[in-house]
């Protein structure tokens, strides 16, 4: 029997059951996993090249060497270099369990100097800097597989790597301030001007494609969502009621446990302006897609429709591109994220008599703190 007075006492870990560990995992979204993986297999890859021997656990060791000599006898180039061995690691980073010493790094070989090394190396692939939120996410893709892992960080590795991050922080704005490049991370937002101009050019596209990619945006901006909201949305999440179109969302990033689900996001016709109407928008895609009409399916049903939208957007871009230049937008300076930045840039900042921030927040789906959030609520103004 363990000893409870004593210190160093060895703490068994009782493992929870299959759907208990299956709940706990949905803490973080399937696209942010995503991320992670990407990040830490090519930590892997790093620490494989630098010194297998030392930082691989014995059980994956032998299997990655082979995988490497597989890889040096059948190379590949671009997205599938060392195809073998990012198999492996990929599949062995999805079986990281802290009731299992199923980690394929020896996380205690994981020093401050290590990890600091791996960071000042990672480039981009013309050789430059990454951004500042590029290398966040690295440093919490390591944070996240090494709580899987159930491995605890040293106090003294945390407080190097949080010093260190900070002066990377300010090391990525001096390169970028003395190299004359944009300090401004991301895509840019989406002015109205340049709303307009895109929500035209998609109504003269072919039908199929303009009336799908026209109503994205146009939701995506009426309703201030993000585009995994857009792609969330149900028949069964919108309504009629008196003169405009009422939105639900289940979920959303600030709330993953729908408990804002009852709120309703108004949007209003625009006959004014017809190429930026939602409800002529809406009008348009039913009539391009009717199957769409005949239950409550998701309102852009496929796997892949973010991609798509996307490849429609840039190519409107690409193909009428001095006029998108007189409006100050060049070739990439625009995303899918730019139309949920320009709507609330021109709700808050745009006008000067702005709705109040609480409103701006509650539209946009934005925490405002426990507190506050507690406490505002929607309401009919």
């Amino acid at each position: 029997m363990t000893d409870p007075s004593n210190a160093n006492a060895l703490v068994v870990y009782e493992k929870p059951t299959d759907v208990v560990i299956e709940i706990m995992d949905q803490y973080v979204a399937p696209a942010t996993k995503t991320m992670y993986t990407h990040h830490n297999l090519t930590f892997l890859l790093w620490l494989f090249d630098k010194d297998a021997e030392l930082y691989m656990h014995d059980s994956i060791l032998d299997d990655a060497l082979t995988a490497h000599e597989d890889d040096e006898e059948q190379p590949s180039k671009g997205n599938k270099k060392r195809k073998a061995l990012r198999t492996l690691f990929k599949n062995s980073l999805s079986k990281v369990d802290k009731g299992k010493q199923s980690c394929p790094i020896v996380l205690q070989k994981i020093t401050f100097n290590v990890f600091s090394e791996y960071l000042v190396q990672r480039r981009s692939k013309k050789g430059a800097m990454l951004s500042k939120a590029s290398y966040g996410g690295i440093v919490s893709a390591w944070m996240y597989l090494i709580n899987k892992a159930g491995y605890k960080m040293p106090p003294e590795f945390q407080k190097d790597l949080t010093t260190f991050q900070r002066g990377m922080k300010r090391k990525v704005t001096s390169k970028k301030v003395k190299s004359g490049r944009s300090l401004e991370e991301g895509k840019k937002p989406m002015n109205f001007d340049v709303y307009k101009l895109m929500c035209k050019k998609l109504l003269q596209m072919e039908k199929d494609k303009g009336a799908f990619a026209h109503l994205f945006l146009v939701l995506e901006w009426n309703l201030m969502a993000r585009t995994s909201n857009c792609l969330l949305l149900h028949l069964g999440h919108i309504e009629w009621r008196n003169d405009c179109l009422v939105f639900f969302f289940r979920k959303s990033k600030g709330d993953q446990t729908g408990e804002n689900s009852n709120n309703p996001w108004h949007v209003y016709s625009n006959p004014y302006e017809p190429c930026i109407c939602p409800v002529l928008a809406m009008a348009q895609y039913v009539c391009s897609y009717p199957d769409i009409a005949t239950g409550k399916a998701r309102l852009f049903p496929g796997n892949d429709q973010y991609n798509r939208f996307l490849k429609i957007f840039h190519r409107v871009v690409e193909a009428n591109i001095e006029e998108f230049q007189a409006l100050g937008v060049t070739k990439q300076s625009l995303g899918a994220h730019s139309p949920r930045k320009g709507a609330i840039t021109m709700v808050s900042t745009g006008c000067t008599v702005s709705p109040p921030m609480a409103s701006i927040c509650l539209q946009a789906a934005w925490s405002m703190g426990s507190v506050k959030d507690r406490y505002i609520h929607y309401e009919k103004a």
